[in-house]
């Protein structure tokens, strides 16, 4: 009913004296009203409650799954393997890995504030390529943290709610209600800055 409301008001927005304000206001509210499902039949909007409810599990279990692996990774070193790190990076590495009960080592992890300064001022490289590579292979394991199925779930949710709601895919979904409006726009935009970029 109160989207009946709303689109009552939408409809017939340009004949009711509007000024700019109220016109924009009117067409953002039917808007969102349209992109939270509300001019869908009951089937589909069941069917998107059920979607986002889905989307809602899978992005919280990514994130999880993204802390789990992030903690999970740790790199204990000695005083021989610090050769470059300002002193003020060993001794943040060094509380670190007193904190976790390695006493007279020096822990980095992936958190951008250990990770960072390793791989800026390291001059071990096999160490640096260890942490970066730790880095990029978080949560792609094929254990319990893995997301590459949580991802591929995301993927599908997220295509399917955009056609539900009568977009071709989820960038032309999230797009259109934002000032590039579509994926084409985006590219255009990307192509124009690339050269002089």
């Amino acid at each position: 009913k109160l989207f009946a409301r709303v689109k009552n008001v939408y409809d017939n927005r340009l004949q009711s004296g509007l000024d700019s304000l109220q016109l924009r206001l009117t067409e953002k509210t039917y808007k969102n009203f349209v992109r939270s499902g509300a001019a869908l039949s009951e089937a589909d909007r069941a069917e998107l409650t059920q979607i986002n409810q889905k989307l809602s599990s899978a992005t919280v279990k990514f994130a999880a799954n993204l802390l789990a692996d992030n903690a999970a990774f740790e790199m204990v070193l000695t005083e021989g393997d610090l050769e470059g790190l300002p002193v003020s990076v060993r001794q943040a590495a060094e509380a670190a890995a007193e904190a976790k009960g390695y006493s007279g080592k020096y822990l980095f992890t992936l958190s951008k504030p250990s990770m960072l300064p390793f791989l800026t001022y390291s001059n071990r490289r096999d160490l640096r390529e260890k942490l970066y590579k730790g880095y990029l292979g978080k949560c792609n394991h094929g254990d319990a943290n893995d997301n590459k199925e949580v991802v591929n779930d995301i993927v599908h949710l997220r295509t399917r709610r955009a056609q539900l709601l009568g977009y071709p895919s989820h960038a032309a979904y999230v797009l259109d209600n934002v000032m590039a409006k579509t994926p084409a726009n985006v590219y255009n935009l990307l192509d124009e800055i690339w050269t002089p970029a």
